[in-house]
């Protein structure tokens, strides 16, 4: 993964210094910041056949981000198969809207995989367009697909193709369905 170091964000959300951050931030409203165990949702407890399926190499997998783990997200990442990137799966309390509202989020495009609203989305700070990221809607908040090249690996696709070819082939494990 390229992620440079890992910071914490003045709101307690992850953020990633130096690569593509997929943290939402959340408004004002008088949400509490929930314990990690009740996210919405656990990506690492997807089954290895279906990370496999993907074309994700379960056996890389990694929990929090940079090793790092907050308190109301649920996060995991996996190196792809192909090697020229990696995924990593976000499950928070912010809603579609808020990812929507991120001043730091760029090239918003909204989408419907399999029947639930989504957004998909670039880092202002990627210079390189080496990452994407797909939030879908789910029960109690989002689940966010992010892909992010390595730089020492050649580009083969596009990594927005990549987090919607994803997203659209999880999204049978998220909650609601």
């Amino acid at each position: 993964m390229v992620l440079v170091g890992c910071q914490d964000s003045s709101d307690g959300m992850p953020t990633s210094a130096g690569a593509m951050s997929t943290s939402v931030s959340v408004g004002t409203s008088a949400r509490i910041s929930p314990a990690k165990d009740v996210a919405p949702w656990d990506p690492c407890a997807l089954s290895s056949d279906a990370v496999r399926a993907t074309g994700l190499d379960p056996d890389s997998k990694k929990t929090g981000v940079a090793g790092v783990e907050f308190d109301g997200w649920n996060v995991c990442d996996w190196r792809a198969s192909a090697r020229w990137y990696n995924t990593s799966i976000f499950a928070g309390f912010p809603t579609l809207q808020e990812v929507r509202d991120r001043k730091d989020f760029t090239d918003l495009k909204a989408l419907r995989i399999d029947g639930r609203q989504a957004v998909q989305f670039k880092l202002a700070s990627d210079n390189d367009h080496l990452g994407c990221g797909v939030a879908v809607e789910v029960p109690r908040g989002t689940v966010i697909f992010d892909v992010l090249g390595r730089y020492s690996e050649p580009r083969q696709e596009d990594p927005c193709v990549v987090a919607v070819r994803h997203a659209t082939e999880l999204v049978k494990y998220l909650p609601g369905n």
